[in-house]
Parts: C-alpha cells; sequence; structure tokens
C-alpha cells in the first residue's frame, strides 16, 4: 500500500482515465495507484509527450517544389469564368496539390500552405471550370451554361492529364491544352 498524502475531493474518491483510484478519506492511495498530484501531473505529462509524438509524423511536411502554369482551351482561349486545378498524387506520394485557375489562365500550386507548390512525383491532374457567377443561387436562370471543357478532366479515372512534379523548381511550368 502507497501511504503518499493526496488531496481530497467530493465523496472522498478520485478516478483517473477509469482505472486509477485513490481513497481520499484515509488520506492514501489504494493498492492501484498513487494519486499525489505530482503523480497525476507526471502521468499527464507522459501521456501527452507521447501523443505529440505519435502526431508528429517524424520529420514534419515533405518538401514541396514551385509549380506554375496555364490552362487554356485549344484555340488560345481562356476559362472565362477561372476555376480549380487538382494535382491527385500516383505511386508512393501522398500530399495531393491544388490551386486556383484566374480567368487569364493562370495558376500556382499550394499543398500545405499557400503558394508552396507541390510535393515531386507523378501526378493526375484534374480541372474543374468555375460557373459564372450567381450560377449556384439561379441555375435555371442560366439555361444555356454548358460546361466549357469536357468532363473527362473533372474525373480522376478518367482524366488523360498527368504531369511529373521534378525536384527543381525551374522544370516545373506546365501550360495545359483542354479539349471542350
Amino acid at each position: 500500500m502507497f501511504t503518499k498524502k493526496c488531496l481530497p475531493t467530493s465523496g472522498g474518491r478520485f478516478r483517473f482515465l477509469g482505472f486509477l483510484q485513490c481513497d481520499f478519506s484515509r488520506r492514501a492511495c489504494s493498492r492501484w495507484c498513487c494519486c499525489s498530484m505530482s503523480s497525476v501531473i507526471g502521468v499527464l505529462v507522459i501521456g501527452l509527450s507521447l501523443s505529440l509524438v505519435g502526431c508528429s509524423g517524424g520529420s514534419g511536411p515533405a518538401t514541396t517544389y514551385k509549380v506554375t502554369g496555364t490552362v487554356k482551351l485549344p484555340d488560345g482561349k481562356t476559362l472565362e469564368n477561372g476555376g480549380q486545378i487538382l494535382f491527385r498524387p500516383l505511386g508512393e506520394q501522398k500530399y495531393p496539390a491544388r490551386g486556383i485557375i484566374n480567368k487569364n489562365g493562370t495558376f500556382y500550386l499550394s499543398t500545405f500552405k499557400e503558394g508552396d507548390g507541390a510535393v515531386a512525383g507523378q501526378y493526375k491532374v484534374m480541372i474543374t471550370p468555375d460557373p459564372p457567377e450567381g450560377f449556384a443561387e439561379n441555375p435555371a436562370g442560366f439555361p444555356n451554361y454548358k460546361v466549357p471543357i469536357d468532363r473527362i478532366y473533372q474525373d480522376p479515372r478518367r482524366t488523360p492529364l498527368e504531369f511529373t512534379v521534378k525536384n527543381d523548381a525551374s522544370e516545373n511550368r506546365f501550360d495545359i491544352i483542354v479539349k471542350p
């Protein structure tokens, strides 16, 4: 039996994590644990430390490389309302990268933070054009709206677009032509 003093609480008993139990009415700890304040704090510090180590993933996020480019139609026109671009990783690389296609057709990718680029590796690329402003609130108000590119570019299984991001930022510019 442990004989360290414990701080009393209402009811005289203290349960910690469902299995540690102390009897404060006798000012001594049961055979299950010693519930001095320092031992409770020690258990909390050790548990928190182990959870942080388990969640840190080792050395942190992977190295990213700047990626820029353009998305245009075969006639050289850009997507009228802009859109989104997603680089979905293939193989062992596990971090997707995404970007906004501006109305002038340019984009840059972000993985962990704004504008940081993409992790080196091979990707399937999906492009989703933005609909006209106001379309979400009133689709019936746009009876003649047609998605400006083939829907195949929005399907991760069917998109023909594949690119490799190299670990040299000067080589990571992609000028993409999409069919209407």
